[in-house]
């Protein structure tokens, strides 16, 4: 049976050095359904050909409904002076492409209350801990279940505006194209980014009221 896009998540995990146990994870939940959607996961092994603008403009990234991305991404490889951290690149996307939504993942502590997520560490006695399948179960299915709730809500309010004959036309085109990840107007200014979003948390208040 072919798969509907409009109920399609592509998840992308980037990392300059894939964790074989996160890919494992998302290779699990691959094709499985979650909150009536089906999950398609993918990969991007970071290197030192990419800086952060290539990344932001590869098809991998703009095709992607959430990002899971590593917190040190950019200090570990040679970006010729182009050092971010992941959470610096998901304030980035949200700029250029803001309904991605983008999970930070890292090895280095992580601050109480703090959106970023700590990635498994195997401990020195496997057996007296819980797996990484059980981990990431606790902390990065959550994250990924809320992302998914953002995006269930970003289409149906575009499906509203598509009606919504009081809303300038080519703003709804351009808030729609972006929701479904149809990146054609590179032009936008701040300006323009700004008032999309604006419009849309408007327009997502009346809806959830």
């Amino acid at each position: 049976m072919q798969m509907d896009p409009n109920n399609a998540i592509t998840i992308t995990y980037v990392d300059d050095k894939l964790d074989p146990m996160i890919s494992e994870y998302l290779g699990k939940i691959d094709k499985s359904s979650v909150n009536d959607y089906n999950i398609i996961t993918k990969e991007v092994e970071f290197n030192a050909n990419f800086n952060y603008e290539k990344l932001i403009e590869s098809d991998s990234i703009k095709q992607s409904d959430i990002i899971i991305i590593d917190s040190r991404l950019f200090e570990n490889c040679n970006t010729h002076g182009n050092k971010f951290t992941g959470e610096e690149f998901k304030l980035i996307i949200k700029e250029c492409c803001p309904f991605i939504e983008v999970i930070v993942i890292t090895q280095k502590e992580i601050c109480e209350g703090c959106d970023t997520i700590k990635k498994y560490c195997v401990p020195m006695y496997k057996s007296k801990y819980e797996s990484s399948e059980t981990y990431y179960n606790n902390n990065l299915y959550p994250a990924i279940e809320k992302s998914i709730v953002a995006i269930k809500d970003y289409r149906s309010i575009a499906k509203i505006l598509k009606d919504n004959n009081n809303i300038d036309e080519l703003l709804v085109e351009k808030i729609t194209n972006s929701v479904d990840r149809i990146y054609l107007y590179n032009d936008l200014k701040k300006e323009d980014i700004t008032e999309i979003i604006k419009l849309f948390n408007e327009l997502k208040s009346g809806f959830n009221g």
